[in-house]
């Protein structure tokens, strides 16, 4: 059923048939909630999940899609966290847009690898002893939500240093 929910979403966000519900949200409200959602999933996998969140005046975007991005950016740095690490959900004002930043101390990703993660059905962080994981349609779907929005999903990361991606968005009217 995931597997054919995230295709679909990828083909609707392909034929641009699915429609933006652009609201003003508390983007501080909906980050800690996302995160409450996450941790037991965190605490079985005994990675600390860190808020620095700054509340700030709403702001205008589809509250459903950054969700969702929420929830496959900060899903992935627990899978690919080892117990005992932490990840960092962090979010500021820049300028008119908003920055959202899930950091994790987890393994890290080489660069040839980097430049594939947004592609669907990739799993770069995938050895072939470890248990299915996914099936590689979040980054994809997180990064396509992204620009149905005005934003996107850059990432940084080295191996041994961890992952950051950053979800930028401007406000939409």
């Amino acid at each position: 059923v995931t597997l054919i929910n995230g295709v679909l979403h990828l083909s609707k966000l392909d034929a641009q048939q699915s429609q933006l519900d652009i609201t003003p949200i508390d983007v501080g409200a909906l980050l800690r909630e996302t995160l409450a959602e996450l941790e037991p999933q965190a605490e079985t996998r005994e990675v600390r999940l860190v808020a620095e969140v700054v509340d700030s005046a709403p702001f205008a975007t589809d509250r459903s899609r950054l969700k969702q991005i929420m929830l496959n950016l900060l899903s992935n740095a627990v899978k690919f966290t080892e117990p005992g690490g932490t990840i960092t959900l962090s979010s500021e004002a820049v300028g008119n847009c908003i920055e959202i930043r899930v950091a994790d101390t987890g393994p890290g990703i080489s660069p040839e690898k980097l430049e594939r993660v947004f592609e669907a059905f990739v799993q770069v962080g995938r050895r072939l002893n470890q248990p299915v994981q996914g099936v590689g349609l979040g980054l994809a779907v997180s990064q396509d939500l992204a620009q149905a929005m005005g934003g996107r999903v850059p990432v940084e990361s080295g191996v041994g240093q961890g992952s950051a991606f950053t979800c930028s968005l401007p406000p939409r009217p």
